[in-house]
């Protein structure tokens, strides 16, 4: 069993899963305590990600920080960004204007950027801030767009929750679990043939996207920046709603996927025990990771026992 458990002020909740008895699972059960031994100062967090992203923002300020961004990776790799710079100096004065597909695209030269500046092994820490910039920020203008979504506003009201140690928010863990040769191959696809009937993912640490944000996104799955893991990941996701589960229930999805002739790939783990118990409140801003269990042993936020 692998456990979680969570402080808020004074509420304490402890989340229970029972892993499923795969070779896959097995594996990345070993992954994990392997991973938190080299690494148990790891900073981890939580998420609660709505299918919708609600709330307000300037989208102005993003809009600038972007187009910044293309500036300098114009000039530094040669990339012709002209229409993008073109199309932010136009939302700059018109900042209803924006589309989900604008942001497809933009995360999708956050992904050309980044995938270039791991292979060339570079360093420059002003360009690695700006290709991390255009990712940041087109999640954020996400708040305006997914109320346009067809897909999306039909899940409107259900969340699924993270627990990571790593994201697009805190990178200072990246480079430590996922270069200098630490990533470490699932080792097998997830396909349509598996039992998807699951509550608790492995977590889309990936750069791009998967089938199901695409999928949600109303995005391109034949473009070279979607598919799923393919490296291993100590982040999880809960998905109470089952929201995975049922997508991949769905026909048309599932034709999605398979046109895309890639192999879905996104692992589940297992089944939340104590569903029915969990006040998923705790997910709220001001809490912190207590401790995290496997198989009875406590493997984090300290290793101190092992």
């Amino acid at each position: 069993m692998l456990s979680y458990t969570i402080q808020r002020f004074e509420k304490i909740v402890t989340i229970n899963v029972k892993l499923i008895g795969n070779a896959f699972t097995n594996r990345w059960k070993d992954y994990l305590f392997r991973t938190i031994k080299r690494l148990p100062n790891l900073a981890w967090s939580t998420t609660a990600r709505p299918m919708r992203n609600g709330g307000s923002i300037k989208p102005i300020d993003h809009y600038h920080k972007i187009e910044q961004s293309f500036e300098l990776l114009h000039e530094y790799y040669g990339t012709d960004y002209t229409f993008e710079i073109a199309e932010l100096m136009h939302l700059i004065k018109n900042p209803k204007d924006l589309k989900q597909s604008q942001l497809n695209r933009w995360h999708r030269h956050f992904t050309t950027s980044s995938v270039k500046f791991v292979a060339n092994q570079e360093t420059n820490v002003v360009i690695f801030a700006s290709i991390n910039a255009l990712n940041e920020n087109v999640h954020d203008l996400e708040i305006l767009t997914h109320d346009n979504i067809e897909r999306r506003e039909l899940l409107k009201d259900k969340l699924h929750y993270g627990i990571v140690s790593a994201n697009s928010k805190n990178l200072k863990d990246v480079a430590s679990l996922w270069t200098d040769g630490n990533q470490e191959s699932p080792g097998e696809d997830f396909t349509f043939d598996n039992n998807h009937n699951h509550n608790v993912w492995l977590n889309d640490d990936i750069e791009g996207k998967d089938h199901f944000k695409c999928w949600y996104d109303e995005d391109d799955a034949s473009n070279t920046d979607i598919w799923g893991n393919t490296f291993m990941t100590p982040n999880i996701l809960f998905d109470p709603d089952m929201i995975y589960a049922n997508t991949m229930e769905n026909p048309e999805f599932k034709k999605f996927v398979l046109d895309s002739n890639k192999p879905i790939n996104r692992y589940p783990i297992g089944n939340i025990l104590n569903i029915e118990k969990v006040d998923w409140t705790i997910f709220k801003r001001g809490n912190r990771l207590i401790s995290i269990e496997l198989d009875g042993v406590k493997i984090a936020p300290y290793f101190n026992n092992l």
